[in-house]
């Protein structure tokens, strides 16, 4: 497996933009410390200049040497800090446009609000549109990240040849044109071509980035929830715990973990798997038709309603905290459950996850993909900017690619999780000693699996 792990706060955007800013006045503070520290070398080397018996003992050149030091270093640190300070304001106008994009036609004030701001950003700066096209024009090419590189594509002319000798040979004429269109579509690396155009369809197809307010419509589909497992457990610590928890592989398609804090109150977490079944209208609600009803037709399906359900048998009340992590479909029903439920969601963990949720300041997302995962590419590449609080992150991993079972492997995220786990980036630090420390803090933790079927 690659190590190649890279987080960032989503979309385009490498990092929140307030830490960007921040970070430059802590370094124009550094600018500050050393003008001050060279002035008072230099005031030193002058008095000593007019004691000449002490000039030599006090070591007056040495002084002035490290003065000369320290006043080369100021225009590094004036560097770094404008640099700072002019990437804080591109990345504020990327996520601003990109709030204004996402919040739609309906809210016309809040819009309103974000374009004053964005007036003041490009009126300030006559470089930042050109900054910005820069970071979109980088941003654009990651949508393919994980694309290449394909072992099948060894073997691309091969297999192009064989596609389209047999669709000419299936039914003439018919056949002999698709064959050579065939041909001439996939060409030499059929297998980077088909995941690109998959990821050039999603983009088109608009479904996947979630505008503010977005949610499932239309009457719940009949579904049946039952309890297949219960015990004791013990608060997660970390990312990998928390999608070993996912019930991958179970009985159950949900497991829900009711918290009993100190003060007597309940909080729910609700661990959701994947897909099942590989056709549509099985007895399993989590197969493609629900697949289908969640990505392209933003209609209630019937695992996301059996999802309620289970939260319900499982006690959660209107208004309680329910937090949610789930994987691939799972991840799909908890990033619209995050966004339109009867609870208070305030962490989202989510991994190949086909949609991007968008989320308030108050919601923080943590996203793990794994580049040219087939699933996580029906984002089209996400939105050019992140949701959510400043703590949200997507951690990005480039794995071992065959046939496309590697990028969106249950286990190979979990192991991705571990590597997030002990990355040390002060966001995932954020949300130990915030999350998962409040987790810590109950005074018991129930356990509960369902298993959803169709009536």
């Amino acid at each position: 497996m690659s190590d190649d792990l890279t987080i960032t706060s989503g979309g385009a955007i490498a990092v929140d933009s307030e830490m960007v800013r921040d970070i430059g006045r802590r370094f124009r503070g550094v600018g500050a410390a050393l003008s001050d520290a060279t002035d008072l070398l230099h005031r030193a080397a002058h008095a000593l200049g007019q004691a000449p018996h002490l000039e030599q003992r006090a070591g007056a050149p040495g002084i002035a040497a490290c003065a000369a030091r320290l006043s080369a270093l100021r225009p590094v640190v004036e560097n770094i800090t404008h640099g700072c300070e002019v990437m804080a304001d591109t990345f504020e106008l990327v996520e601003l446009r990109a709030q204004q994009e996402m919040l739609g036609i309906d809210d016309h004030a809040a819009a309103e609000v974000l374009q004053t701001r964005i007036d003041q950003l490009v009126q300030a700066d006559p470089d930042i549109e050109n900054r910005v096209k820069w970071l979109e024009a980088d941003w654009m090419k990651q949508r393919y990240a994980g694309t290449g590189d394909q072992p099948l594509d060894l073997f691309g002319p091969f297999l192009t040849a064989f596609a389209s000798s047999t669709l000419s040979l299936a039914a003439p004429p018919f056949g002999i044109f698709a064959g050579a269109l065939a041909g001439a579509f996939l060409g030499p690396r059929p297998v980077e071509t088909l995941l690109r155009t998959g990821v050039d369809t999603a983009n088109r197809l608009d479904r996947a980035v979630l505008p503010a307010g977005a949610r499932l419509t239309g009457p719940p589909p009949p579904v049946e929830v039952q309890l297949v497992a219960a015990g004791a457990a013990a608060a997660p610590t970390g990312l990998k715990q928390s999608f070993e928890r996912i019930p991958y592989g179970k009985a159950g398609q949900i497991a829900v973990e009711k918290y009993t804090m100190n003060d007597g109150t309940s909080r729910f977490v609700a661990y959701l798997d994947g897909t099942r079944e590989s056709l549509p209208g099985t007895d399993d609600p989590w197969d493609m038709g629900s697949n289908w009803d969640l990505y392209m037709d933003r209609h209630a399906a019937a695992s996301q309603q059996a999802t309620l359900q289970a939260l319900e048998e499982a006690g959660a009340r209107p208004g309680d905290q329910v937090d949610f992590v789930g994987y691939s479909q799972g991840a799909a029903i908890a990033s619209f459950t995050a966004m339109d439920s009867p609870y208070t969601t305030t962490t989202l963990i989510t991994a190949g996850n086909p949609v991007i949720p968008w989320l308030t300041p108050e919601q923080t997302h943590v996203q793990i993909e794994h580049a040219g995962d087939p699933v996580a590419n029906l984002t089209g590449g996400g939105s050019m900017g992140g949701s959510g609080s400043a703590e949200s992150f997507a951690a990005t991993r480039d794995v071992d690619r065959f046939l496309f079972w590697n990028e969106h492997d249950f286990d190979v995220y979990t192991e991705t999780a571990g590597m997030v786990d002990g990355s040390g980036d002060p966001r995932v630090t954020a949300l130990r000693e915030g999350f998962y420390a409040e987790l810590a803090e109950a005074e018991s933790v129930e356990v509960m699996e369902f298993e959803a079927t169709r009536p």
